[in-house]
């Protein structure tokens, strides 16, 4: 069995660094077009200083809606059991 080449990974990550003056210091057109290309890929620094403000309004309105539908449950549960809504709704559902 043939021995495998040693491979490499090559990454390519999503947020590169910014290119140095050296790396756009050079004259040629294959270059300036390589330094375009990396320029292009960096993210500007607005993305990163992203709003989430709206995260803990939307947690507490999640929070709000799961608590009354706890209580509905409870609620729902000792008309149920303890009172005669059940019985009614169980004949009901027998027919």
């Amino acid at each position: 069995m043939a021995k495998k080449k040693n491979q490499s990974k090559k990454h390519r990550f999503k947020y590169t660094e910014a290119p140095t003056e050296s790396a756009t210091a050079v004259g040629t057109p294959a270059d300036e077009a390589k330094a375009k290309t990396v320029s292009a890929s960096v993210r500007p620094s607005q993305d990163s200083e992203r709003d989430f403000s709206y995260v803990s309004r939307d947690l507490r309105r999640i929070a709000v809606l799961a608590v009354c539908l706890v209580l509905l449950e409870v609620g729902l549960a000792y008309m149920f059991n303890h009172t005669g809504l059940g019985s009614t709704v169980d004949n009901l559902i027998k027919l």
